[in-house]
């Protein structure tokens, strides 16, 4: 077979532009599968109205691989001036039990805390205390959710206010029967749904959305864990960590005492070196964590086009987004007038019936969009 040289040139283009779609392909695969995130939480976004109260705040999970018996979240909000979260003052009775390690003929010189195997074996004890203290508590919803059914769900505020929610839940308590995890899934109901009362806020308030902030910085308040009580997602690395003195009086060694200082500190006269210690931290290839937001409409329902009021103009808008490549509305919840969680012909009818026709209010949906 003979080949021209016109041949071999194309052929040539042919294997160099194959070559270069491999690389590509190289390229942009890895940062892809950098962000294959096997579980993943997220706040979905949502539209609540000024004033609103016990609007619905969701979070949602997908986890493809392991199964999830136990976590912690931390929510924080970054506008504590739009909303909060709704808070119950409840007092909490804390029961510890006791046995004494070392008795002098009728007095107790040295006690241990055996709660734990008070209630997990009906361990024998000495005597109990009892502490009683307030707590405010999160309300949370679990119908539908896919913790339902958990025996073991806690939301409390760290800061003591509205502008922040831990949750902690366990599938499981101590003792049977044995409540399964959330297996492999891909997050079509919520994880979990809170409270929120929004704020009155006057016609024309600046940016009136809110960032629900899930942190990761701290495991204390945030991880997962599967059924066997390991946790999903954790790197674990050893860190040789320095320590560095100075004489207390701020003269030079030899001295004593000495005192601990920082390391980059001008004042430091030795260095211990070093110290092992254990690092853990989110692997963020493995978790993901999509922060959400939440904005307070300041209009009236049925007012779609948002010019301040409820009139034809409102329909004329709607009817043009669907059918007439329009402008989309700028707060979907407004347009939703018969709250089935769409946008349609039947919401143009109930506004006209009701300017003209003597038909039902405007009543659009508490949260948008619908959980």
């Amino acid at each position: 077979m003979r080949i021209s040289g016109e041949s071999c040139n194309c052929l040539r283009v042919y294997i160099i532009g194959l070559i270069l779609l491999f690389l590509a392909a190289g390229i942009l695969s890895g940062p892809l599968a950098a962000q294959n995130c096997q579980l993943t939480v997220e706040v979905r976004d949502t539209i609540a109205y000024s004033g609103q109260q016990k609007a619905v705040i969701s979070i949602f999970m997908e986890n493809y691989v392991d199964t999830v018996a136990g976590f912690n979240l931390w929510l924080v909000l970054n506008r504590p001036d739009i909303m909060e979260f709704i808070l119950d003052s409840t007092m909490v009775v804390d029961t510890t039990y006791w046995s004494c390690l070392e008795w002098n003929e009728s007095v107790c010189t040295d006690s241990g805390d055996v709660t734990e195997s008070v209630l997990l074996y009906g361990a024998s004890y000495d005597w109990i205390t009892v502490d009683t203290y307030y707590v405010n508590r999160a309300v949370l919803d679990t119908a539908g959710t896919l913790v339902s059914g958990w025996e073991l769900l806690e939301a409390r505020s760290i800061a003591g206010t509205g502008y922040d929610v831990k949750i902690s839940g366990m599938a499981n308590s101590f003792l049977p029967p044995v409540t399964p995890g959330i297996g492999p899934q891909n997050g079509d109901f919520p994880l979990i749904k809170l409270y929120a009362n929004i704020y009155e806020l006057p016609e024309g308030f600046p940016d009136p959305s809110v960032t629900i902030m899930v942190p990761t910085g701290l495991l204390d308040n945030f991880g997962f864990s599967n059924e066997l009580g390991e946790a999903i997602g954790i790197i674990t690395d050893t860190v040789e960590q320095e320590r560095c003195f100075a004489c207390e009086d701020g003269g030079d060694p030899p001295c004593d005492p000495m005192i601990q200082v920082p390391c980059g500190s001008p004042d430091v006269d030795s260095i211990w070196c070093c110290d092992s210690v254990m690092s853990s931290y989110i692997d963020t290839d493995y978790v993901c964590v999509l922060n959400g937001t939440l904005t307070a409409v300041t209009g009236t329902c049925g007012d779609a086009n948002v010019d301040g009021g409820i009139n034809i103009l409102d329909a004329t808008f709607i009817i043009g987004y669907l059918y007439k490549s329009g402008s989309a509305p700028y707060y979907g919840a407004l347009c939703d007038v018969n709250s089935d969680c769409a946008i349609n012909i039947l919401d143009v009818t109930r506004i006209i019936g009701y300017l003209y026709k003597g038909g039902e209010a405007p009543n659009c949906p508490p949260t948008w969009p619908c959980p």
